[in-house]
């Protein structure tokens, strides 16, 4: 099933045809195989169907709920890869706050269940630091914003205190701190294209 699922995504990025042998025949006994009823194939199977028909949104809250009830019986980059599926999916049925909303609930499932700390934390780069952090501020899970940086400080590569300053630096404007905030961005020079568009747009804000 795993294997299905990346071939799918592999179909959409590079526009070739791929294919695996018995592939139709694995599929069309998937509903009725007792295997099914094992959480992490059936997690998968119904990946590969979210994925398959992407514009079928019952595919999408069917394989959200069989997550949040299987999650702990998974390991944590199988979550980690459902959850990735998911909120890639949750962009063609969500718009602005519906769409945060739904990502959030991604974020603190994989929260529970320990998978930014998962390798070393090498899943959380900097800009996926920043986006978990920046989701929650909008929706203004303060608490649950300050918790995530202090248990999850960003340590991996050399621009590390810069992305934490960012993040910081945004906690303090949502919270009307804007002298905190100004302190914060200019400890902040980040090197990502995407962070250093937004600490700039951030300088406009506070200013």
């Amino acid at each position: 099933m795993i294997l299905f699922c990346h071939q799918i995504i592999r179909e959409i990025i590079t526009g070739h045809d791929y294919s695996y042998s018995m592939k139709k025949e694995i599929l069309d006994a998937m509903p009725d195989s007792k295997h099914v009823n094992i959480p992490i194939v059936s997690l998968w199977y119904n990946t590969f169907l979210m994925v398959q028909e992407k514009d079928n949104f019952q595919y999408y809250k069917k394989l959200k709920s069989l997550l949040d009830e299987q999650a702990g019986q998974l390991p944590k980059l199988d979550i980690r890869n459902i959850c990735g599926c998911l909120q890639n999916t949750a962009r063609t049925f969500f718009r602005d706050e519906a769409l945060f909303e739904e990502l959030f609930f991604l974020y603190e499932l994989q929260q529970k269940h320990g998978v930014f700390t998962y390798a070393n934390g090498n899943y959380l780069t900097a800009t996926i630091f920043f986006n978990i952090a920046k989701v929650g501020l909008i929706l203004q899970k303060t608490s649950w914003v300050k918790e995530f940086l202090n248990k999850h400080t960003y340590k991996y590569n050399s621009e590390a205190n810069n992305v934490n300053a960012l993040c910081q630096a945004e906690l303090a404007f949502s919270e009307n701190d804007y002298d905190q905030a100004l302190h914060f961005l200019q400890q902040s020079d980040v090197m990502n294209v995407y962070l250093k568009l937004i600490r700039r747009r951030s300088y406009l804000k506070v200013f």
